[in-house]
């Protein structure tokens, strides 16, 4: 008896729950403990899925790379050598690239000046001890 009181009491509980809150909250708050219970499971295929994927997507990108490799070289140096020789044309004129030169060749000579200098003091030190 006592057993159908608390039964009875229990159903009337739920249906106040239910009527409260609504039928559609309860059941959108189970399809959401569904979807959360099926992601758990889901899991560990899906990252597997996922890796085998980027697996497959690598080799066919290092397979294009083999095969177009030699293309691609050959287009950028195309592109390299259209861009540098506008560039030229562009930024510097042929006096501009006449007095670099002239500079560097300047600092070479002083490089090299400074090189013997070096080692004649080197050979001066060594050449004493002996």
């Amino acid at each position: 008896m006592e057993d159908m009181i608390a039964i009875e009491l229990a159903v009337i509980i739920v249906a106040m729950f239910a009527i409260a809150v609504g039928f559609d909250c309860i059941k959108d708050g189970m399809c959401d403990i569904g979807a959360v219970i099926h992601d758990i499971i889901t899991a560990p295929v899906r990252h597997y899925r996922q890796k085998k994927l980027m697996e497959q997507m690598e080799r066919e990108w290092e397979n294009y790379l083999e095969k177009n490799r030699a293309k691609m070289v050959r287009n950028l140096m195309k592109e390299q050598q259209r861009h540098f020789s506008t560039s030229i044309g562009e930024k510097h004129t042929v006096e501009e690239w006449g007095k670099a030169l002239e500079e560097f060749a300047e600092y070479q000579c002083q490089q090299d000046k400074e090189e013997r200098i070096w080692q004649d003091h080197i050979m001066d030190r060594f050449m004493r001890r002996i």
